[in-house]
């Protein structure tokens, strides 16, 4: 009796387990429910201030399928960084950054995890690579945003797109990665670059916080009022994904 009801369990728990699957295998499927339309980052950024917009190709667009992508350089002391932030609503869009930075030719030479002070004092563990393109020592900072607007990792990004869908929310996030010059004779989290790593971060939550429904598919209150309008802030679903 005790052996059935264990493989019952089982066969429930593979059962369960391939129907999540499929799930989420064809979550790309399904139309986004959420529009980004991120207004423009600042102009300045910390101690950076914006140089130059660069245009990703229709190569990379058709690759990663994002909603939205906003791609800046910064310069700050004669330092010139990349920042490249990536908003979306599938999992095809978000990955790790390793492949397409060996595809550009540059040799990732160590990884680890620095973690950074917020304005508001949390603290944010940001993954960086450091990188030989045989110039000079780089570092690329890069870490992402959930549908509630907050920093997680990639796994954590991914869960919270299943538990918006699971729940018939608009899955969102964010991608945020940071690359520029270092100093190799100072610590990583005194260098320069990760005060604007940090900065855009702060940008990019509140981006994809705001970020809501098309408005064909806002709901309406009985009094008429939208219960995801961004201003309700009491009835705003993503809080808890």
């Amino acid at each position: 009796m005790a052996r059935q009801k264990v493989c019952f369990l089982t066969a429930l728990a593979l059962l369960v387990g391939a129907g999540a699957f499929n799930m989420w295998s064809r979550a790309d499927e399904r139309g986004a429910k959420v529009v980004f339309d991120p207004k423009p980052l600042p102009v300045r950024i910390g101690d950076w201030k914006f140089v130059d917009e660069i245009t990703a190709d229709s190569e990379v667009h058709r690759m990663l399928a994002e909603d939205a992508i906003q791609w800046r350089t910064y310069e700050r002391a004669g330092q010139v960084a990349d920042l490249l932030v990536l908003y979306g609503h599938r999992k095809r869009t978000f990955h790790l950054p390793d492949s397409c930075l060996a595809g550009a030719g540059i040799a990732v030479v160590a990884r680890h995890v620095v973690v950074l002070t917020m304005p508001d004092g949390s603290m944010v563990p940001f993954h960086a690579l450091i990188l030989d393109d045989g110039e000079a020592s780089k570092v690329a900072l890069y870490t992402f945003v959930g549908p509630n607007g907050n920093p997680t990792d990639l796994l954590g990004l991914n869960a919270g797109m299943l538990w918006c869908r699971l729940r018939g929310l608009g899955p969102k996030g964010a991608a945020v990665r940071v690359m520029g010059p270092i100093d190799p004779n100072k610590p990583l989290p005194s260098q320069p670059i990760c005060d604007l790593a940090v900065a855009a971060l702060k940008e990019v939550c509140k981006r994809v916080e705001k970020a809501c429904p098309a408005k064909s598919r806002v709901q309406k209150s009985e009094t008429g009022i939208s219960t995801w309008d961004p201003a309700n802030r009491e009835v705003w679903p993503w809080q808890t994904c």
